[in-house]
């Protein structure tokens, strides 16, 4: 699983909350992040989610370098609707990211 190690992770909301429909973060260890949001520990957003019974799920990640905060950063810039496959009119085939190893681009996740 060295594969979802230091990433930044797109989750997509079933139903919108509020004005939102996605959540971009990183995670060192995406498994475990998601365990977090799935258990309410994680952020507020997919612990709204979780209370309202809506679904969520990762969309994409991105491997990313260090130093990791400037890379979700950067992802957040280009904004979440533009990134996620299921609301982009287009879908941006790479990210341009000094990524080291690029298998894991647009990769879905699953984690329960």
């Amino acid at each position: 699983m060295d594969d979802y190690q230091n990433v930044c992770y797109l989750i997509h909301f079933d139903e919108p909350i509020g004005n939102a429909q996605h959540y971009l973060g990183f995670a060192p260890d995406l498994q475990g992040r998601m365990k977090k949001h799935r258990t309410n520990k994680g952020a507020k957003i997919t612990a709204i989610a979780n209370n309202r019974g809506i679904g969520y799920r990762v969309v994409r990640v991105w491997k990313v370098p260090e130093p990791f905060y400037k890379s979700e950063k950067y992802l957040k810039g280009l904004g979440a609707a533009d990134l996620c496959p299921h609301c982009s009119r287009y879908i941006r085939a790479f990210i341009p990211l000094s990524v080291p190893d690029e298998k894991a681009q647009g990769r879905p996740f699953s984690a329960q």
